[in-house]
């Protein structure tokens, strides 16, 4: 007979499993590797390990082999996996796209910091592809208003 702590973390693994089953074979296979509730996060090739270092390498591959660089819009976690799945490099969150996917209306200003950083947040989360992010207004009309915003960008797993 299993307890009630065995019972919720068996049927909280098969959540999973059953989450994770529209991955490709490859991809589920290396979630499997690693932990089993995990759902993955940043996996940087780069020596220096930040999003933003990942970015530029990928960015002077495109220079160097005189290919565009792709970089396709996500605001959420599906997005961004989609995009990987499908083999975009790196991914764009605008912020008209947030305000589109969470308020239903245009960019007129109505969101905040903290609408693009939890977004940003979840996508970091779940791809390994760097985020470039529009803060096109930098929150704020102070020079320390926009280095709170950038250095808050680059704790959420911004490039």
């Amino acid at each position: 007979k299993q307890s009630r702590a065995g019972s919720y973390r068996s049927r909280r693994q098969a959540t999973t499993l059953s989450a994770m089953a529209w991955l490709p074979t490859p991809m589920l296979s290396r979630r499997l590797g690693t932990t089993l509730g995990s759902l993955g996060g940043r996996a940087l090739s780069t020596s220096s390990g930040s999003a933003g270092a990942s970015f530029r390498a990928l960015m002077d591959e495109a220079q160097r082999t005189k290919k565009p660089f792709q970089i396709v819009g996500a605001t959420s976690a599906y997005m961004g996996r989609m995009a990987q799945n499908l083999g975009y490099p790196s991914i764009y969150v605008s912020g008209g796209g947030v305000a589109l996917m969470n308020y239903g209306m245009p960019d007129l200003g109505v969101t905040t910091l903290d609408d693009v950083l939890m977004d940003v947040r979840r996508l970091a989360r779940v791809t390994t592809a760097p985020a470039l992010v529009d803060i096109d207004t930098g929150f704020g009309a102070s020079a320390l208003n926009i280095e709170r915003c950038v250095r808050d960008m680059e704790l959420a797993g911004a490039g």
